[in-house]
C-alpha cells in the first residue's frame, strides 16, 4: 500500500472533486467518520456543513484541508468492508480517529485506491500537529496495516506490478509540455515514495533521469541559510530551465527537513537492496575492459551508472538499480580512472599538436 497526504486550502473543493467522480460513476462514498447521521442519510450539504463548522473555529489557518489517498497493488482486490476497515485503522494510527472524515473509493485507475477527506483543526479550534506527518505517523501506520491485513508491501512490488500514485505514470519532464508544478509533483510523488536514497547526490541522480533536480542554492544564499529547498526542471542537456519551485509550494511539501528524515530512514532500510548492486558491480568490475563496457553490462542487469565529469576533478559514481529502486553513491572504480585521464590528456594533446611545435622543438610527453 502506498499513501499520499496533500494539504489544501479548500475542503469544499476537495469534496466537490470526489463528489463529481461519484456523479460520473467513477467513485462512491463508502464511509463517513464522526458524522451525526448514517451514511445513507448524508447529503452533500451535510457533508460540507460538518467541515465548515469545525474549520470556522480557527480562521487563522488558511490551508486546513487534508486529502489522503491509499493505493493498493493491481494484484489486490479487497471488499468494501475490508477497505473501510483499512481506512479506519489508518486514520486511527495517524491520530485522526476523532476527526470528521469522508472515505471515497475511486474506480478510475487500474489499481484499487481510496480518497479520504478530513481536516487537522480539532473540535476546540486548535490545530493538530501535522509537521512531517508522512514520516512520523503515516509510514509506520502503512507498515503496520500491510502486516495486519496481509497487503502487498509497497517496497516489495516487482517492476511490472508497480502502479503510479496519481494514476499518471511518471516520465521525463519536457519543459513547456505540461504545467511545471504539476509535472514536478507527479515525478516527486513517484520517486520519493518508490526509491531508496540516503543523500542529495543519490536523490538527484535519480531525479536527473526524469529531468529534475533538488537544489539548496549556494552556501551564501538566503535559500541555503534558511534551510530552503528548490526543485527545478532540467533540459535535455541537464541544464536548469524555467523558474524553480519552492518545496513548500509542492504536494506533500518535500522540504529539506522531510528529505533529511528520509535519508535517515532509508539508510536503515536499504541494506538488503544495496547487496544486489554491490554483488553485480564487484562481479563485472573484474571482467570489464573499459568503463563503457562496464556500464553497458550493468545496464543489462537494470543498473544505471551515472558518472560525474572527470575534467571537473570529480571521480565519483552513482548506481541506480531500477529493479530494487535503490541508489548507491561511491568512487569511480580505480582501474578506469587512469585510463580516462590518459584518454582526456591524449585528446587535449591532439588538439594542441599544431601549437606544440613552437620554436620548431619536438615535445615528448611521458604519462606516469
Amino acid at each position: 500500500m502506498v499513501t499520499i497526504i496533500k494539504i489544501g486550502s479548500s475542503i469544499n473543493r476537495t469534496i466537490n472533486y470526489n463528489e463529481n467522480k461519484v456523479k460520473t460513476g467513477h467513485a462512491q462514498c463508502i464511509e463517513a467518520g464522526n458524522y451525526p447521521v448514517d451514511l445513507n442519510k448524508l447529503t452533500l450539504s451535510i457533508k460540507k456543513k460538518r467541515f465548515k463548522k469545525i474549520t470556522s473555529l480557527n480562521q487563522n489557518i488558511k490551508r486546513n484541508a487534508m486529502h489522503i489517498t491509499l493505493n493498493f497493488s493491481p494484484l489486490e482486490h479487497h471488499s468494501k468492508e475490508t477497505l473501510i476497515a483499512i481506512a479506519n485503522t489508518y486514520m486511527q494510527r495517524i491520530g485522526f480517529a476523532r476527526q470528521p472524515y469522508l472515505i471515497y473509493e475511486h474506480y478510475d485507475a487500474a489499481h484499487q485506491h481510496l480518497h479520504v477527506v478530513t481536516t487537522y483543526i480539532k473540535n476546540d479550534g486548535n490545530r493538530m500537529a501535522i509537521y512531517n506527518l508522512a514520516f512520523r505517523k503515516s509510514e509506520p501506520a502503512r507498515e503496520q496495516i500491510e502486516e495486519r491485513f496481509g497487503l502487498i508491501k509497497a517496497r516489495e512490488q516487482k517492476p511490472y506490478n508497480k502502479f503510479d500514485l496519481n494514476s499518471i505514470p511518471a516520465k521525463r519532464i519536457k519543459y513547456g509540455e505540461t504545467e511545471s508544478k504539476k509535472a514536478i509533483n507527479i515525478v516527486l510523488n513517484y520517486i520519493l515514495n518508490q526509491y531508496s536514497y540516503t543523500n542529495f547526490k543519490e536523490l538527484n541522480a535519480i531525479l536527473s533521469q526524469y529531468n529534475l533536480t533538488a537544489n539548496r542554492g549556494r552556501e551564501n544564499s538566503k535559500t541555503f541559510q534558511k534551510r530552503g529547498l528548490l526543485y527545478q526542471i532540467l533540459n535535455k542537456n541537464g541544464k536548469p530551465i524555467g523558474v524553480p519551485i519552492k518545496a513548500s509550494d509542492l504536494d506533500n511539501q518535500p522540504t529539506l527537513t522531510f528529505l533529511e528524515e528520509k535519508f535517515k530512514s532509508n539508510l536503515l532500510k536499504n541494506a538488503d537492496q544495496q547487496i544486489r548492486i554491490k554483488k553485480i558491480v564487484d562481479l563485472y568490475l573484474l571482467r570489464s575492459i573499459s568503463l563503457k563496457h562496464f556500464t553497458n553490462t550493468l545496464l543489462n542487469h537494470g543498473i544505471i551508472v551515472l558518472k560525474k565529469d572527470l575534467s571537473k576533478g570529480d571521480e565519483d559514481i552513482t548506481y541506480i538499480d531500477s529493479k530494487t529502486k535503490c541508489a548507491i553513491s561511491g568512487d569511480l572504480p580505480q582501474k578506469f580512472i587512469e585510463k580516462e585521464i590518459n584518454q582526456a590528456i591524449d585528446s587535449q594533446l591532439s588538439k594542441k599538436k599544431i601549437k606544440s611545435n613552437l620554436n620548431n622543438k619536438n615535445i615528448k610527453v611521458k604519462i606516469i
